[in-house]
């Protein structure tokens, strides 16, 4: 039994150990990317960034700091990637937004909008102030609430608490179902990775998942495309003007 014991405690020091020293030189790297950030020398920068992403490790201020070594060796389709990974993290930051806009702003090619319908835009811009997680919490409290509230409603004998009881029920509810759509339309957007950008200098979309396709519309490094769906080494991709093609899936990165 004692041996049994021991072992347990002598592989918890271990993994325990191990977790501990993988974080220290973790925060190392962290530190001496960021001294070579200070010093100019992005290069450095990038390459300890970069190993601390391969080794598991992510976080919107680490991918946003990559984008801003791609940016500034003059990477811009790396840099546009990374700021909009580090989006997904964080949708409100401020700085990142700032500085994915001056990449876009360095992209040759100038993709149009399609108008989009005034409470759609307005959903999607409400759902993207917060991350899924926090959408998550705020669904999972507002039910609580509202089966606080069923059981006051419930075990109640005051007609006035019955009917106060019923309103704010009605309306945590409301809120919760609210707020696990935007929570799950988060999600989604971050799991299912349905935007990438381009790499390819200049590319040429066809109309079918072959070389033999007509050739539709060239596209530039650095666009934004949303990924319809893949057929073998070929994706059917969507600009935000609403063309459809093909490409290569060597063509581009997916955020």
């Amino acid at each position: 039994m004692h041996k049994i014991m021991y072992k347990k405690y002598f592989i918890f020091i271990l993994v325990f150990s191990f977790v501990a020293l993988s974080t220290f030189a973790q925060n190392e790297k962290l530190t001496e990317a960021e001294n070579a950030y200070k010093a100019n020398n992005f290069e450095q920068a990038l390459k300890l960034y970069s190993e601390v992403e391969t080794q598991g490790y992510t976080s919107s201020e680490l991918l946003y700091n990559m984008g801003n070594c791609y940016y500034k060796l003059n990477k811009v389709a790396p840099a546009i990637l990374y700021y909009e990974r580090a989006k997904l993290l964080s949708p409100t930051d401020v700085d990142i937004e700032t500085n994915l806009a001056l990449a876009n702003s360095k992209v040759t090619q100038k993709v149009d909008k399609l108008p989009e319908i005034m409470i759609s835009t307005w959903i999607d811009s409400l759902s993207k102030n917060l991350d899924s997680n926090t959408w998550a919490y705020i669904s999972i409290l507002a039910f609580v609430a509202f089966v606080g509230m069923i059981g006051v409603f419930i075990f109640s004998l005051s007609v006035n608490v019955r009917k106060t009881m019923m309103v704010l029920g009605i309306f945590t509810l409301l809120v919760s179902g609210v707020t696990y759509f935007f929570a799950s339309k988060q999600f989604t957007a971050h799991a299912e990775r349905r935007y990438a950008i381009v790499f390819e200098p200049s590319i040429v979309a066809r109309s079918a998942p072959s070389g033999g396709g007509t050739e539709l519309f060239t596209i530039h490094e650095g666009i934004k495309i949303e990924v319809v769906k893949l057929d073998g080494e070929w994706a059917e991709i969507k600009l935000s003007d609403g063309k459809v093609g093909w490409l290569p899936v060597s063509a581009f990165t997916k955020i």
